[in-house]
């Protein structure tokens, strides 16, 4: 399957942290703990992520019969590219 970099905004762990609310510590934490995507792709050593695969892992992080928690509050609105 080809990359298609025109058909995705790649989004680098600063750009997520600072629309997702979090700290860097914390994308890594759940990186390293597996809650959290692996990179799409890595541009000159440098982690980034697609925007499609950040809004599909938010939604599934609802949980809709326990309510959400301020954290997952912010994490689940779509991420809209600057």
């Amino acid at each position: 399957m080809a990359f298609d970099i025109s058909a995705e905004n790649l989004l680098t762990i600063d750009q997520l942290t600072e629309k997702l609310g979090v700290v860097r510590r914390t994308l890594e934490l759940k990186r390293r703990d597996g809650k959290f995507p692996e990179p799409t792709t890595y541009i000159f050593g440098s982690p980034r992520w697609s925007s499609t695969c950040i809004n599909r892992w938010l939604a599934e992080q609802q949980r809709p019969s326990t309510g959400l928690t301020k954290l997952e509050e912010r994490l689940s609105r779509p991420f809209t590219p600057v």
